[in-house]
């Protein structure tokens, strides 16, 4: 398996038990939501891991900054873009709409463009 679809598979593991853990409505879902969180935390270091392998010269630390910054100005829409949702169906229904974007990733990732 290569490292697409390995990275495919974390994100779609994760996507499921994030959607599932927020419709569950039941104390057994933060199990569910663990599990989404972590496996989402180790494909954001996988991916810095790749980004780092794949630079290299003055250029790095320059690239990862900006990668960065991207990160944390993507993350920052979609929070007002969730806490619209959240406001209009409520948070588990948000939650589980958010797993897209991933999603879209994992088949992104599976076509071989990742």
């Amino acid at each position: 398996m290569g490292t697409g679809r390995r990275a495919a598979t974390v994100l779609v593991v994760a996507a499921v038990a994030l959607a599932a853990g927020a419709l569950l409505r039941h104390p057994a879902g933060f199990v569910l939501l663990a599990v989404a969180f972590a496996a989402f935390q180790l494909a954001t270091v996988l991916a810095d891991v790749r980004l780092q392998a794949r630079i290299s010269g003055s250029a790095r630390a320059t690239v990862t900054s900006l990668a960065g910054m991207a990160t944390d100005l993507t993350i920052v829409v979609f929070y007002g873009g969730y806490g619209l949702l959240a406001g209009a169906v409520g948070n588990p229904v948000a939650f589980a709409v958010a797993v897209l974007p991933y999603l879209l990733v994992a088949l992104w990732l599976l076509a071989g463009r990742g």
